[in-house]
């Protein structure tokens, strides 16, 4: 067992299972919290990704197949996908395909809630894949959909400026192909001017 990665709320091992390459994800214990509150969190979340993950992957999404999983240990053994993050990969095929993957996510009413261009897998034959469901929710509220569009915009606003535009045109024409792009598009406008606000709040009053 490797260790792949530490992050905020759980640890992501390297295995085998059965034999071949896997992924355990194992949800930490948080101190600060009281414990049956920090269970019930850990399983609801745990559920949550485990349940919309096999949704997506039943419906022909690229997402890891699950393997096995404990609730209550908050625990999940996925497939091993072989890739890079789409930011080693930024081109207007890959982020087109993006566009699309989320707008079929949306439309079986998941939203990632993390979707940016770090948890997303670029794969040889120019497939790209869905990681880290820990946050998604079952949701048919566009505005909870929007976040995943405006968190991957903002991704691509952050490299430079030149290929900005293009990129982000790039994902709308993806998006639109299974998705209402001018309702999300709307929204994620309204999200950035609510970003827009509370800054210039807090450059007021502080």
């Amino acid at each position: 067992m490797f260790l792949l990665a530490r992050g905020s709320e759980a640890d992501i091992y390297l295995i085998r299972y059965h034999g071949c390459k896997a992924v355990m994800k194992i949800r930490r214990r948080k101190r600060y919290r009281h414990s049956t509150i920090d269970q019930r969190i850990i399983e609801e979340r745990t559920r949550n990704e485990v349940l919309n993950m096999i949704k997506a992957y039943e419906n022909g999404l690229n997402v890891p197949l699950v393997l096995d999983f404990n609730i209550d240990q908050g625990k999940i053994v996925m497939e091993f996908i072989e890739g890079i993050p789409l930011t080693e990969r930024l081109n207007k095929e890959s982020i087109r395909m993006a566009g699309e993957l989320l707008a079929r996510l949306h439309l079986l009413d998941i939203a990632h809630w993390d979707f940016t261009t770090l948890n997303i897998l670029y794969t040889t034959g120019d497939k790209i894949y869905a990681i880290d469901f820990s946050l998604s929710r079952h949701t048919r509220d566009p505005r909870e959909k929007a976040v995943d569009a405006h968190l991957i915009i903002r991704s691509l606003r952050s490299i430079h400026k030149d290929v900005e535009g293009k990129l982000i045109d790039a994902f709308w024409e993806g998006y639109s192909k299974y998705g209402d792009a001018k309702l999300i598009q709307e929204l994620v406008e309204e999200i950035e001017s609510m970003g827009r606000y509370v800054k210039s709040r807090r450059k007021t009053v502080w």
